[in-house]
């Protein structure tokens, strides 16, 4: 379904000097510094962050709660143009704000004693923020990548 992949469609001016290839692997370089898993196919490139689950300091514990973890990158060339086409799986993020705006909820109701009625609709109000935060992060985050990567100026 439509609503549980976030796409982006990035079209800039290609060279002869440039390369698909290159292309390519700038992105997977990049991501792989971040700590994603990368799997390189012919129409480009998917990606999977790691989630590191064992540890005794509670450091690594804030990487189950990243919302960028798995999606693709579909790169090709068409005339003189290069085409970035960003898939990004949303799951993680309609996941941690269900939980997050159940808890505002029932914080709404049994701390403040509010009606149900309003305990819901800000439960909901929270849900949507919490969407349309995540999104744009998301968004700001493949940007980054893509300013990195295709040497994009601002």
């Amino acid at each position: 379904m439509k609503i549980f992949k976030l796409r982006r469609l990035l079209k800039i001016n290609f060279t002869e000097e440039d390369s698909v290839e290159v292309v390519k692997y700038n992105f997977a370089k990049l991501l792989n510094t971040f700590g994603f898993l990368i799997g390189t196919e012919s129409y480009g490139i998917s990606f999977k962050r790691r989630i590191i689950t064992i540890t005794t300091s509670g450091e690594n514990r804030i990487d189950a709660l990243k919302i960028f973890r798995k999606g693709n990158i579909f790169i090709f060339a068409e005339k003189n143009q290069l085409n970035v086409n960003w898939s990004v799986d949303l799951d993680p993020l309609y996941f941690l704000s269900f939980l997050i705006s159940l808890v505002i909820g029932f914080a709404t109701h049994f701390f403040f004693k509010y009606q149900l009625l309003i305990s819901i609709l800000t439960g909901l109000t929270a849900f949507i923020i919490i969407n349309v935060i995540g999104i744009v992060i998301i968004n700001s985050k493949i940007n980054e990548l893509n300013r990195v990567c295709l040497k994009i100026s601002d």
